[in-house]
Protein backbone atom coordinates (compact mmCIF):
# COMPACT_ATOMS: atom_id res chain seq x y z
CA UNK A 1 0.00 0.00 0.00
CA UNK A 2 1.00 3.42 -0.63
CA UNK A 3 0.07 5.86 2.15
CA UNK A 4 -2.06 3.39 3.66
CA UNK A 5 -4.28 2.79 0.75
CA UNK A 6 -5.08 1.00 -2.02
CA UNK A 7 -3.50 1.40 -5.50
CA UNK A 8 -4.78 1.08 -8.90
CA UNK A 9 -3.09 1.58 -12.28
CA UNK A 10 -4.36 3.12 -15.36
CA UNK A 11 -2.40 2.09 -18.19
CA UNK A 12 -3.63 5.40 -20.37
CA UNK A 13 -3.24 5.02 -24.12
CA UNK A 14 -4.29 7.41 -27.18
CA UNK A 15 -7.97 5.62 -27.57
CA UNK A 16 -8.50 3.57 -24.03
CA UNK A 17 -7.28 3.60 -20.44
CA UNK A 18 -6.58 -0.09 -19.05
CA UNK A 19 -7.55 -0.65 -15.23
CA UNK A 20 -5.82 -2.46 -13.34
CA UNK A 21 -7.32 -2.75 -9.72
CA UNK A 22 -5.38 -3.54 -6.48
CA UNK A 23 -8.66 -6.48 -6.07
CA UNK A 24 -8.82 -8.29 -9.47
CA UNK A 25 -6.95 -10.36 -11.37
CA UNK A 26 -7.99 -8.98 -14.98
CA UNK A 27 -7.82 -5.19 -16.18
CA UNK A 28 -11.02 -3.61 -17.67
CA UNK A 29 -11.00 -1.27 -20.49
CA UNK A 30 -12.34 2.30 -20.64
CA UNK A 31 -12.41 3.18 -24.43
CA UNK A 32 -11.48 6.97 -25.04
CA UNK A 33 -14.02 7.95 -28.24
CA UNK A 34 -12.89 10.51 -30.76
CA UNK A 35 -15.62 12.91 -29.94
CA UNK A 36 -13.96 12.98 -26.67
CA UNK A 37 -10.51 12.58 -26.66
CA UNK A 38 -9.15 13.24 -30.27
CA UNK A 39 -5.20 13.09 -30.86
CA UNK A 40 -4.89 13.46 -27.20
CA UNK A 41 -6.85 16.19 -27.22
CA UNK A 42 -9.82 17.07 -24.68
CA UNK A 43 -12.68 17.37 -27.47
CA UNK A 44 -15.88 16.74 -24.45
CA UNK A 45 -14.31 17.31 -21.05
CA UNK A 46 -18.24 16.47 -19.69
CA UNK A 47 -18.08 13.67 -21.63
CA UNK A 48 -15.10 12.65 -20.32
CA UNK A 49 -16.24 12.97 -16.52
CA UNK A 50 -19.56 10.88 -17.71
CA UNK A 51 -17.65 7.80 -19.04
CA UNK A 52 -15.29 7.59 -15.67
CA UNK A 53 -18.58 8.65 -13.51
CA UNK A 54 -20.18 5.44 -14.90
CA UNK A 55 -17.13 3.06 -14.70
CA UNK A 56 -16.93 4.01 -10.84
CA UNK A 57 -20.55 3.14 -10.62
CA UNK A 58 -19.67 -0.34 -12.40
CA UNK A 59 -16.83 -1.06 -10.56
CA UNK A 60 -16.04 0.83 -7.37
CA UNK A 61 -12.79 0.91 -5.62
CA UNK A 62 -12.56 1.55 -1.87
CA UNK A 63 -10.02 4.36 -0.14
CA UNK A 64 -7.55 4.01 -3.32
CA UNK A 65 -4.77 6.07 -4.96
CA UNK A 66 -3.82 5.78 -8.63
CA UNK A 67 -0.53 5.26 -10.43
CA UNK A 68 -0.88 6.54 -14.48
CA UNK A 69 1.31 4.89 -16.99
CA UNK A 70 1.69 7.01 -19.98
CA UNK A 71 2.06 4.66 -22.85
CA UNK A 72 4.71 5.49 -25.56
CA UNK A 73 1.57 6.47 -27.90
CA UNK A 74 0.87 10.02 -25.66
CA UNK A 75 4.43 10.88 -25.16
CA UNK A 76 6.95 13.34 -27.45
CA UNK A 77 10.28 11.73 -26.33
CA UNK A 78 13.79 12.69 -27.22
CA UNK A 79 17.13 11.34 -26.05
CA UNK A 80 20.01 13.26 -25.95
CA UNK A 81 23.63 11.64 -25.61
CA UNK A 82 26.78 12.87 -23.66
CA UNK A 83 28.45 13.95 -26.84
CA UNK A 84 25.72 16.28 -27.16
CA UNK A 85 26.12 17.75 -23.26
CA UNK A 86 27.09 21.37 -24.29
CA UNK A 87 24.07 21.38 -26.11
CA UNK A 88 21.75 19.93 -24.08
CA UNK A 89 19.87 22.82 -22.79
CA UNK A 90 19.39 24.12 -25.51
CA UNK A 91 17.65 20.78 -27.64
CA UNK A 92 15.37 20.12 -24.75
CA UNK A 93 13.64 23.82 -25.14
CA UNK A 94 13.76 23.05 -29.18
CA UNK A 95 12.23 19.80 -28.62
CA UNK A 96 9.76 21.14 -25.79
CA UNK A 97 8.81 23.87 -28.25
CA UNK A 98 8.34 21.33 -30.85
CA UNK A 99 5.37 19.78 -28.69
CA UNK A 100 1.91 20.62 -30.30
CA UNK A 101 0.24 21.04 -27.06
CA UNK A 102 -0.57 24.61 -25.59
CA UNK A 103 0.14 23.27 -22.56
CA UNK A 104 3.12 20.70 -21.78
CA UNK A 105 3.74 18.24 -19.02
CA UNK A 106 7.30 17.59 -18.99
CA UNK A 107 10.23 16.10 -17.37
CA UNK A 108 13.64 15.79 -18.13
CA UNK A 109 16.00 12.51 -16.80
CA UNK A 110 19.44 12.46 -16.77
CA UNK A 111 20.28 8.70 -16.49
CA UNK A 112 23.96 7.65 -17.13
CA UNK A 113 24.94 8.10 -20.10
CA UNK A 114 22.50 11.05 -21.39
CA UNK A 115 19.54 13.33 -21.05
CA UNK A 116 16.02 11.76 -21.66
CA UNK A 117 12.96 14.57 -21.90
CA UNK A 118 9.65 13.33 -22.33
CA UNK A 119 6.74 15.35 -22.81
CA UNK A 120 2.66 14.75 -23.31
CA UNK A 121 -0.42 17.12 -23.43
CA UNK A 122 -1.11 18.66 -20.23
CA UNK A 123 -4.64 19.51 -20.39
CA UNK A 124 -5.58 15.94 -21.28
CA UNK A 125 -3.43 14.46 -17.90
CA UNK A 126 -5.10 17.23 -15.80
CA UNK A 127 -8.74 16.49 -16.99
CA UNK A 128 -7.91 12.28 -16.29
CA UNK A 129 -6.67 13.30 -13.09
CA UNK A 130 -9.91 15.58 -12.46
CA UNK A 131 -12.62 13.20 -13.63
CA UNK A 132 -11.29 10.10 -11.08
CA UNK A 133 -10.86 12.65 -8.22
CA UNK A 134 -14.15 13.54 -8.96
CA UNK A 135 -15.26 10.02 -7.77
CA UNK A 136 -12.99 10.28 -5.09
CA UNK A 137 -9.91 8.80 -6.73
CA UNK A 138 -6.96 10.63 -6.05
CA UNK A 139 -3.54 10.64 -7.97
CA UNK A 140 -0.46 9.82 -6.20
CA UNK A 141 1.82 9.61 -9.02
CA UNK A 142 2.05 10.21 -13.29
CA UNK A 143 4.79 7.99 -14.89
CA UNK A 144 5.79 6.72 -18.45
CA UNK A 145 4.96 3.25 -18.77
CA UNK A 146 8.68 2.62 -20.52
CA UNK A 147 10.79 4.16 -17.78
CA UNK A 148 9.33 0.78 -15.58
CA UNK A 149 9.47 -1.46 -18.43
CA UNK A 150 5.80 -1.63 -18.41
CA UNK A 151 3.71 -3.15 -21.48
CA UNK A 152 0.13 -3.36 -22.31
CA UNK A 153 -2.23 -5.21 -21.33
CA UNK A 154 -1.44 -5.51 -17.25
CA UNK A 155 -0.93 -8.45 -15.45
CA UNK A 156 -1.01 -9.61 -11.79
CA UNK A 157 2.92 -9.51 -12.47
CA UNK A 158 3.37 -6.44 -13.79
CA UNK A 159 1.58 -4.76 -11.45
CA UNK A 160 3.72 -6.27 -8.67
CA UNK A 161 6.56 -4.96 -10.60
CA UNK A 162 4.92 -1.40 -10.04
CA UNK A 163 3.80 -1.40 -7.00
CA UNK A 164 7.51 -2.51 -5.77
CA UNK A 165 8.99 -0.02 -7.34
CA UNK A 166 7.38 2.89 -5.40
CA UNK A 167 10.51 4.58 -4.51
CA UNK A 168 11.56 4.91 -8.06
CA UNK A 169 7.86 6.12 -9.01
CA UNK A 170 7.99 8.79 -6.66
CA UNK A 171 11.01 10.06 -8.00
CA UNK A 172 10.27 9.86 -11.69
CA UNK A 173 6.87 11.42 -10.87
CA UNK A 174 5.89 13.89 -13.90
CA UNK A 175 3.18 16.48 -11.15
CA UNK A 176 4.00 17.81 -7.97
CA UNK A 177 2.35 16.34 -5.19
CA UNK A 178 0.21 19.25 -4.79
CA UNK A 179 -1.20 18.53 -8.25
CA UNK A 180 -2.18 15.64 -7.81
CA UNK A 181 -5.27 16.16 -5.94
CA UNK A 182 -6.14 19.80 -7.10
CA UNK A 183 -9.93 19.67 -8.55
CA UNK A 184 -10.03 23.13 -10.72
CA UNK A 185 -13.71 24.53 -10.50
CA UNK A 186 -14.97 25.44 -14.48
CA UNK A 187 -14.06 29.34 -14.69
CA UNK A 188 -17.08 31.42 -15.63
CA UNK A 189 -16.57 32.94 -18.55
CA UNK A 190 -18.81 35.65 -18.86
CA UNK A 191 -18.20 39.04 -17.61
CA UNK A 192 -20.19 40.63 -15.36
CA UNK A 193 -21.26 43.86 -17.14
CA UNK A 194 -20.02 47.02 -15.85
CA UNK A 195 -22.49 49.62 -14.21
CA UNK A 196 -23.23 52.89 -16.39
CA UNK A 197 -24.73 54.50 -13.76
CA UNK A 198 -22.15 57.10 -13.25
CA UNK A 199 -21.35 57.80 -16.46
CA UNK A 200 -24.78 58.70 -16.94
CA UNK A 201 -25.12 60.78 -14.17
CA UNK A 202 -22.02 62.54 -15.20
CA UNK A 203 -23.40 63.45 -18.55
CA UNK A 204 -26.75 64.66 -16.58
CA UNK A 205 -24.75 67.18 -14.50
CA UNK A 206 -23.07 68.26 -17.24
CA UNK A 207 -26.00 69.09 -19.36
CA UNK A 208 -27.81 70.58 -16.18
CA UNK A 209 -24.96 73.28 -15.54
CA UNK A 210 -24.94 73.85 -19.23
CA UNK A 211 -29.00 74.60 -19.20
CA UNK A 212 -28.17 76.83 -15.71
CA UNK A 213 -25.92 78.93 -17.44
CA UNK A 214 -28.12 79.46 -20.89
CA UNK A 215 -31.65 80.63 -18.71
CA UNK A 216 -28.92 82.88 -16.74
CA UNK A 217 -27.28 84.30 -19.84
CA UNK A 218 -30.78 84.43 -21.51
CA UNK A 219 -32.18 87.12 -18.88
Amino acid sequence: MLGQKNIIVIYVGSHQLEIFGHSTSTSSILPLPTTIINNLEVADRDGLYSLIATWAKTIPFVTTEIIWLLSPGVCFEQTLTDAQKELWDTLTIQFLDSVPFEETLSRVYNPTGGRTIVATNQDFINALIQGFAVQGYLTRAVVTAKSLGVDSPLTVDSVKQITSNLSQILRDNLITPDASTTIEPKKDQTAKPKSSLPLLLGVFLTLLAILVVVIYLSK
